[in-house]
Formats: C-alpha cells, sequence, structure tokens
C-alpha cells in the first residue's frame, strides 16, 4: 500500500465538524418609526417601526431587540357634564418575521393613562409625555437562516375621544443586536 492512499484515507475520516468556534456580534439600527395621532384610532393596529438584522453563518445566535417611544396625552375637562374618567390604552406589538415568512408575535406591552377627575364644576387641563421602552432577548432557532426582521406595532385599544386635545406616538427607535458563533 503506498504511502500517499494511507494518507488520502487518513484526510477522509477527519471530521469536517469545524475545530474552532469563534463569536461574533451584529448591530443593526432600524430606521426612525412612524409619528402618528391615534385619535379616532381605537381597535386599530398600526405599524410604528421595524429592524432587519442579518443571522446568516451564526449558530444558535441570540438577539436583543430595543424598542423606545414617548406617547403624548392631552385632555381637557369643562365642567358641566364632563367625562370623570378619561384613558388610553395602548398595546405594543413585538414580532418576528423570517425567511421563511411567518410572523411570529413574540411579546406585547401594555400602556395605559388613566384620569380619573372628582372635583366636580372644574376645569383641568392635563397633559403627560411618557418614554416608552423595552428590551426583548431572542434565542432564535438554530434553523433560522439570513435575514429576520423585528417589527412594532400599535393597538388602540382603548382610547376616549372627548374631550381629548392630544394622543400621539413620537420618535420611535428600533435596534437589535446578535450573538453568536461561527465557524472559523
Amino acid at each position: 500500500m503506498s504511502t500517499s492512499y494511507i494518507k488520502c484515507k487518513q484526510r477522509d475520516c477527519m471530521s469536517t465538524c469545524p475545530k474552532k468556534l469563534k463569536k461574533e456580534v451584529r448591530l443593526a439600527c432600524g430606521s426612525k418609526g412612524r409619528e402618528f395621532d391615534v385619535i379616532d384610532r381605537q381597535g386599530d393596529t398600526i405599524d410604528l417601526t421595524s429592524v432587519s438584522i442579518d443571522l446568516e453563518g451564526l449558530i444558535s445566535p441570540i438577539v436583543k431587540v430595543d424598542f423606545s417611544t414617548t406617547i403624548e396625552f392631552e385632555v381637557e375637562t369643562q365642567a358641566p357634564g364632563s367625562p370623570t374618567v378619561l384613558d388610553l390604552e395602548l398595546e405594543f406589538i413585538l414580532s418576528r418575521v423570517c425567511e421563511d415568512g411567518i410572523e411570529q408575535e413574540l411579546e406585547t406591552y401594555t400602556f395605559v393613562r388613566d384620569f380619573n377627575i372628582t372635583a366636580g364644576g372644574s376645569t383641568l387641563l392635563a397633559r403627560t409625555t411618557d418614554p416608552i421602552s423595552f428590551t426583548f432577548c431572542d434565542c432564535v432557532n438554530a434553523c433560522k437562516t439570513g435575514c429576520c426582521s423585528y417589527l412594532v406595532k400599535v393597538f388602540v385599544a382603548s382610547i376616549d375621544s372627548v374631550p381629548l386635545q392630544v394622543a400621539r406616538i413620537d420618535d420611535s427607535f428600533i435596534n437589535a443586536i446578535a450573538q453568536g458563533v461561527i465557524a472559523d
């Protein structure tokens, strides 16, 4: 048996699995989200913002998604006959769509702003600007490859229309960081 034949057979028996794995981190920033009024939008689901991140080559990636926005809410009551309870309830829905095209809801976050008015005969002007943010860590299925998009939508669950002055979502931002290992 020749020496070259033995060396060739030894190479064929070597494991094809990578011997060395290296950590890799990827960052993706989404575009600035939409700004819009939610007055008269009760029951609507509205797309806010999204970010896409490339997971190609990452083994068992973990994706951290950060989202932030601000919500303005202003009401004015004028007695008599003004409502005694004014509220705004929004549900922020985080979902993921990968190359398979299936949208998967990952988490829902609820924002509630209530004003309870007890002083009869008074005029009340209440205005709030609330920063909202959340972080979500997603252990992506190892079978997912290529690009995944993370989307944030808002469902307007409840909104009192009178005497609402302002109900607005402003300055929405999203980013994603993916970490995984790659074959070196």
